[in-house]
């Protein structure tokens, strides 16, 4: 699935490369892993962190400021456990064009109001 359909299914913005930089990618992470109601999901390449495989989808799960590293909790846990990577790194596998869009890879923040009432939520 590429970003187009994936940001139409929830209904949330999406940052490809194209519109970003390493800056603005770095700004989304440090202000999505301080807060409780903020999830950043990342299309990246495996082989352009050292990993076998293609494209992936991954939740960003944390930032280590001092190292400018992030942690991914990969959902392919068959392949690979949660780790670590260089923020530089990550930001760089979203260069690869997906062959299916013909688009970079970038990322998705999704935010959900903190007082559940304003979405209508009924469990």
């Amino acid at each position: 699935m590429t970003f187009s359909p994936l940001s139409s299914t929830l209904a949330t913005p999406n940052c490809p490369l194209l519109y970003s930089s390493i800056d603005f990618f770095r700004g989304w992470v440090k202000t999505c892993t301080s807060l409780t109601n903020c999830l950043m999901t990342v299309n990246f390449h495996r082989k352009s962190i050292g990993q076998t495989g293609t494209g992936h989808y991954s939740p960003l799960a944390g930032y280590n400021e001092k190292n400018d590293m992030v942690l991914i909790l990969d959902v392919a846990k068959f392949k690979y456990d949660s780790y670590w990577c260089p923020l530089p790194l990550m930001y760089e596998s979203f260069r690869p064009i997906d062959v299916q869009s013909n688009q970079s890879r970038g990322f998705i923040v999704n935010r959900r109001p903190l007082n559940l009432g304003e979405c209508n939520y009924e469990p």
